[in-house]
């Protein structure tokens, strides 16, 4: 009787969960085989946080240890279409072995396309030797030997090991969970924070990285990558940033998603990059073709599905730069770049002797202002002549105030043709 009054008046399904430190675990509908050496999920289907969720996979009980095989995916019960859509979808596998309380295997993760220039995302997890400290007061520390980080980003891959790292988990707090890490990342140092804030609505995310003396060579692409500043370079093309890296990122999704930061490169180098290839070729001028430095620095800002490069500065014995460089949402570029270059270096250039031969011998060097224009793909570049005019105007000698426009066309010209 009970049951059938149960069925007749019952207007919500039971709820049947798990609540723990903010995590909510709703509606557990499962199906699940036991078998002496193996447990098989058939479908278990729960609400995390309220984002609909399905796991299938098995877990076996070898001598040796247990085997872990699991697949897990957001919004089961929506069409592909709707999921390739939905924002909040992701997909998810783990496989590996777990020892006496250490693991060692993959974690495969799909995500939808965020909110900014870098393109959907595919990553791979490669843990080594991933061990389990002990939980005491919602703490919990994880280690691991070696970590590899595999990852697409529009279409192009990319990878990055990282060694002896540490994390430290504090979910103690019911609202706010905090994580600490460090490891040694491309033959420097890498340490941060990130914060999860689960009773927020979105949920809020803040990731502060710090980078001391990376090599840059080994983290480029993934750089530079999302700013279109690479030449068409075959694949096998290396070393295009070269130098120790150090700075510091963050990111946090509230009030929208923001990507930001400042690095800065000390004794490195640029190669096969498209403005200095342009300004070599132009300029007729090779050394600008590979560029050596004391510093390079930037700050970086991805938000609304714009970047920006800013307060960019070069500092190398023959030349300085500054400027700006911005991606809009429609990949069009706009950009501001000034170019300061030694008379040493004009020099070297048959374009500019008729400019030198008539202007004061006593400056060092010159400043070259250009604009950056046009889509990611194919940028245009240009020199903005008239601020070239007048400074060098000022650099004439007092007896050369007749015919100086006409004089100064002709010299201008010499180094456009």
């Amino acid at each position: 009787k009970k049951i059938e009054n149960l069925i007749a008046f019952r207007k919500e399904p039971a709820r049947i969960g798990l609540a723990m430190g903010g995590l909510n675990i709703f509606d557990i509908d499962c199906r699940v085989r036991f078998a002496s050496k193996k447990v098989e999920a058939e479908s278990v289907r729960f609400y995390l946080n309220q984002v609909p969720i399905e796991l299938k996979g098995a877990i076996s009980f070898e001598e040796e240890g247990k085997k872990i095989g699991l697949v897990l995916a957001s919004f089961p019960g929506q069409s592909e279409g709707m999921r390739r859509a939905n924002p909040r979808r992701f997909d998810g596998r783990l496989e590996g072995e777990l020892r006496r309380n250490i693991f060692s295997g993959w974690l495969d993760a799909e995500l939808p396309e965020p909110a900014n220039v870098f393109g959907s995302r595919n990553m791979t997890v490669y843990l080594d030797q991933l061990k389990f400290g002990d939980v005491e007061e919602g703490r919990i520390r994880l280690t691991a030997d070696r970590a590899r980080l595999d990852y697409v980003d529009s279409d192009e891959q990319h990878s990055l090991l990282v060694n002896n790292c540490d994390v430290n988990i504090d979910s103690a707090d019911h609202r706010v969970k905090t994580a600490v890490f460090s490891a040694e990342v491309c033959e420097g140092q890498m340490r941060g924070k990130a914060m999860i804030d689960l009773a927020a609505h979105p949920v809020k995310k803040i990731v502060q990285l710090e980078l001391r003396d990376v090599a840059a060579e080994k983290m480029d692409s993934i750089l530079l990558s999302a700013f279109g500043l690479y030449k068409n370079a075959e694949a096998h093309q290396a070393c295009r940033i070269s130098g120790r890296l150090s700075g510091e990122l963050g990111f946090r999704n509230f009030p929208e998603d923001e990507f930001s930061g400042r690095l800065s490169v000390r004794d490195g180098g640029l190669e096969s990059i498209r403005f200095f290839g342009w300004l070599a070729d132009g300029f007729g001028i090779e050394e600008l073709s590979n560029v050596d430095f004391k510093t390079l620095s930037a700050a970086f800002r991805v938000y609304k599905k714009t970047a920006l490069l800013d307060e960019i500065y070069l500092d190398s014995p023959e030349i300085r730069m500054n400027g700006f460089f911005r991606i809009n949402d429609n990949e069009m570029i706009d950009s501001r770049l000034s170019l300061n270059l030694s008379r040493e270096l004009l020099q070297k250039a048959m374009k500019f002797q008729l400019l030198l031969a008539f202007v004061r011998q006593d400056f060092d060097n010159l400043d070259f202002n250009f604009q950056l224009s046009g889509s990611r793909g194919s940028p245009n570049f240009k020199w903005l002549k008239s601020d070239f005019k007048r400074l060098v105007a000022r650099l004439l000698p007092g007896f050369m105030e007749r015919n100086i426009e006409q004089k100064l066309q002709t010299a201008i010209q010499a180094i456009e043709d």
